[in-house]
Order: structure tokens, then sequence, then C-alpha cells
């Protein structure tokens, strides 16, 4: 597997988007992840290893993360946020999720 040598994150109470930067960090290490838990010497915890059904449900979940993830980036650009930038960023969240609705209705 090539992948690029990174740290699996954690939530950060700080940052609540983090939840998400978490998630997507997990997903995109799946190949990595399974490869450590199929390893022998971590025979003892393979039954903690995620089924194919909880990753898609961590796929789902970061999907309906990813809309508020990208207006608190948009909001985070500036030093100062300005409440000229919070409407159309609030408006743009709310047709992402209407997007993620209608794409991926059993997110919904």
């Amino acid at each position: 597997i090539k992948l690029p040598t990174v740290e699996l994150l954690l939530d950060k109470p700080t940052r609540w988007d983090s939840v998400y930067v978490m998630l997507n960090r997990l997903c995109n290490l799946r190949q990595a992840v399974d490869m450590f838990f199929k390893s022998a010497n971590q025979r003892s915890i393979y039954n903690k290893k995620l089924s194919p059904i909880e990753w898609h449900f961590l796929q789902d979940f970061k999907v309906i993360l990813e809309p508020p993830h990208r207006a608190q980036q948009s909001m985070s650009s500036e030093s100062t946020p300005m409440l000229a930038r919070m409407v159309p960023a609030f408006e743009r969240l709310l047709e992402d999720w209407k997007q993620v609705a209608n794409s991926a209705p059993h997110c919904a």
C-alpha cells in the first residue's frame, strides 16, 4: 500500500468540525487500518475491526458533515469574519444539505 505517513486524528472539542477532519483521515487510511487489524500481532483486538457496514456508515457521516465543514472553512479564511459572509455561507450550507438529501436520501 502506498500511503503518506500520517497519524490518525482525534476529535478536538475546541474545533466543532474536527469530527469531519478525523473521519476524513480515517476513511483515507481504511486500507492501512484494515491491514493493521489483519496482522498476526493484532489478533487480540481483531474483533474491534470495523465491518463493511460500519465503514459505510462512517462514509455517510462524512458526507453529512462535509457541508458544515466547508461553511466553517469559508468563515475561517479571514482573521475577522464579517457578518456579510455569514448569510451567504449559511445559504450555501442549506443548499449543500439539500443536495446531500437528493443524492444520498438515506443520509437525509
